[in-house]
């Protein structure tokens, strides 16, 4: 088991230096740790939240980690504008509530929050400690998510993929 995870730890650094640490990388641990649930443990029963190392910080550290797609508006072609800064206005008060009733933190990737994803489409990464704060946060996003279609003319891919 040491040996798997090793080989693991090795593939993700090879992983992060060829895509030089671009935004895609919290998408790709995500979605290499959901595909191990061996080395991986996963939170309570209809959970999509994994514990995985958290490729934005220094040291990597461990955490429950998900991700959330974000909605976008048709331009044209197969051009698209992701939507995200309503999830950080004061209006919404989706950080607040994050930090105030989960204690969890989100990072948007996409390239308009200096967190640039050229390997994958832009999207919410949801970290924390437990599994179902981590869920929990994942419900508010989205909730907020589904306000703002109402607003907006954009279209959402939801995340509810696994």
């Amino acid at each position: 088991m040491q040996d798997i995870r090793k080989a693991k730890e090795e593939l993700e650094r090879a992983i992060l230096e060829h895509i030089r640490h671009d935004g895609s990388s919290g998408r790709l641990f995500y979605d290499m740790a959901w595909s191990c649930d061996l080395l991986h443990p996963r939170g309570v029963a209809l959970s999509s939240s994994v514990m995985q190392r958290n490729p934005f910080t220094r040291n990597n550290e461990m955490g429950w980690m998900n991700i959330v797609e974000l909605p976008y508006e048709r331009l044209g072609g197969d051009r698209k504008c992701y939507h995200g800064h309503f999830l950080i206005s004061r209006n919404s008060g989706v950080l607040g509530r994050l930090k105030r009733e989960t204690r969890c933190e989100m990072k948007i990737c996409c390239d308009e929050f200096k967190v640039p994803t050229k390997l994958c489409a832009p999207y919410v990464f949801v970290m924390g400690v437990q599994p179902g704060d981590v869920d929990r946060a994942v419900e508010i996003v989205k909730d907020e998510i589904r306000n703002y279609l109402v607003k907006s003319h954009c279209v959402w891919a939801d995340s509810d993929r696994r």
